[in-house]
């Protein structure tokens, strides 16, 4: 009897916790691996970027986790050490990437429609201030600074 019990608690529990491949494509990564990604709650959409040591790859999926398109291009010099946020504007997505120091962003562009990449650096130039956040909400990138010797907090939107 003890065995029956046992036999329905495994297969029970087994059930439970077992996982489903839902998807799988081939991707060649070199070494420093680094992944960001965003989800469109409206059209329940996923986009991954996934860098290495030399490329970025934008990989955008619906909501079956089917591929739907992807974008490859060239990674940032190595300076800008982290994918810091994004923003968003119709099928268009714009990473953004800080120097270790955070006195420069640089921004990549990825045109879905166009099938294109675009760059742009910003120098982060906040006299008085100091970088407290950087945060991504509602498809938007903020910085947030405080001025130095004061309670005083600054949003700044970019995009």
């Amino acid at each position: 009897m003890k065995r029956v019990y046992l036999s329905f608690f495994l297969l029970f529990f087994l059930n439970c916790f077992s996982q489903q491949t839902v998807n799988s494509f081939p991707l060649i990564l070199k070494n420093n691996r680094d992944y960001f990604q965003i989800v469109n709650d409206s059209t329940q959409e996923i986009t991954l970027f996934i860098s290495d040591k030399k490329r970025v790859k934008a990989i955008l999926l619906n909501k079956n986790m089917q591929i739907i398109d992807s974008i490859s291009t060239t990674r940032p010099e190595k300076k800008y050490v982290d994918i810091v946020g994004y923003n968003k504007k119709g099928s268009n997505y714009r990473l953004y990437w800080a120097t270790k120091n955070n006195k420069e962003l640089y921004t990549e562009l990825y045109d879905f429609s166009k099938k294109k990449v675009t760059y742009n650096t910003t120098n982060l130039v906040f006299k008085n201030e100091s970088i407290f956040q950087k945060i991504s909400v509602n498809g938007n990138f903020y910085v947030i600074t405080s001025i130095e010797n004061s309670n005083i907090l600054k949003l700044y939107k970019y995009g």
